[in-house]
């Protein structure tokens, strides 16, 4: 990003616009500024971009540092595709083989605990489309978990 856009495309970004703070966060992820990438996945997922759930569900997956992480990262996969993300929809059958979402599978009596820490998210209380999404994926786990005779 050259120097005039990429200031171009930070104001844009501070004044709020989510395709900013997307293509913002696209550049960082390049540039391997992790956390930063991340926040701005997250602004534009908070503005109900659907593009901006799924890099951040992609990012808390990827680079998160547990469970909970990985449960939140597939409720804004989730999300992008309740938006009409048809790419979410693809990530999330991809991530399905993921080691950290096998293992969160794997451990559906966990699940519940891992419920109440996406939910007591500090930053967003959940909005009603993630709160009944959230439901719906735990079922989904323990089902999945009793398929593989957890």
């Amino acid at each position: 990003m050259g120097f005039f856009k990429g200031l171009k495309n930070l104001t844009k970004t501070a004044m709020g616009d989510s395709s900013a703070m997307i293509e913002q966060g696209e550049w960082m992820l390049k540039n391997n500024q992790i956390d930063a990438a991340m926040n701005c996945f997250s602004g534009a997922c908070l503005k109900g971009e659907p593009e901006g759930c799924k890099m951040w569900g992609i990012m808390l997956i990827d680079h998160g540092t547990g469970p909970i992480d990985t449960l939140a990262g597939l409720l804004k996969l989730k999300k992008a595709v309740a938006l009409g993300s048809k790419q979410a929809e693809i990530k999330y059958k991809e991530y399905e083989n993921h080691s950290s979402v096998t293992h969160l599978f794997n451990n559906k009596n966990q699940i519940d605990t891992h419920r109440l820490a996406v939910m007591s998210n500090p930053y967003k209380s959940l909005d009603p489309l993630e709160q009944d999404l959230l439901d719906k994926l735990v079922i989904e786990i323990k089902e999945k978990g009793t398929l593989y005779g957890n």
